[in-house]
């Protein structure tokens, strides 16, 4: 969930989408429920989501509304499992993994989500522009499901392509010469041309 402050027709959506982790190990988007609507509508909306779709939990951004999440979910049920997650690094920051994942194949839509992909396409994160509240609840659903590494992957090998950096450790990041890992800290090659050897 990317709740949403304000309300009215002027306010944003809350983003709202329901996503999983196959045994591929690529994840998979499989409903958009984002609207406009107040806490109360959303909350319910999720829980149903939730049950529905037999997730194992509900993970909420909680830069701007704080506590919000957790008092609108447990004033519906309270046994519901909720993380919250408190952004630090910039939406653009956020997103290149999840956008890494996608130009690798490892990220599906079952089904057609014409609002949700709007705004993969027109979402200008480094400017701040245009609606992003649907985007920004995927990629932290995609970013809760740890869409490192899959088992389909050609074993030894991943060519180097889209400008994603597959370090060693299975992590994806925007590759840049000796740019370090975030997770593991082992730095990119200085060049851009020869697969990378994971090991055997």
């Amino acid at each position: 969930i990317d709740p949403a402050v304000g309300r009215g027709r002027a306010s944003d959506e809350t983003g709202i989408i329901v996503a999983g982790k196959a045994a591929d190990g690529h994840g998979y988007v499989l409903a958009d429920l984002s609207r406009r609507m107040a806490p109360d509508r959303w909350a319910r909306l999720a829980i149903d989501a939730y049950r529905t779709w037999g997730a194992d939990q509900i993970v909420a951004e909680v830069n701007n509304g704080g506590d919000l999440v957790r008092s609108a979910i447990a004033a519906i049920d309270s046994s519901v499992p909720y993380r919250a997650v408190q952004s630090r690094m910039s939406k653009l920051a956020r997103a290149m993994p999840i956008s890494a994942s996608y130009e690798l194949g490892r990220v599906h839509h079952v089904g057609t989500f014409a609002p949700l992909e709007d705004q993969l396409c027109t979402a200008s994160l480094d400017h701040g522009s245009g609606p992003d509240d649907r985007l920004d609840a995927l990629v932290l659903a995609l970013t809760d499901l740890d869409l490192t590494g899959s088992p389909l992957d050609v074993p030894g090998v991943i060519p180097w392509q889209y400008g994603v950096w597959p370090c060693p450790c299975g992590h994806l990041f925007l590759w840049q010469p000796g740019r370090r890992c975030p997770k593991c800290g082992t730095p990119a090659a200085a060049t851009y041309k020869d697969p990378i050897n994971r090991g055997t």
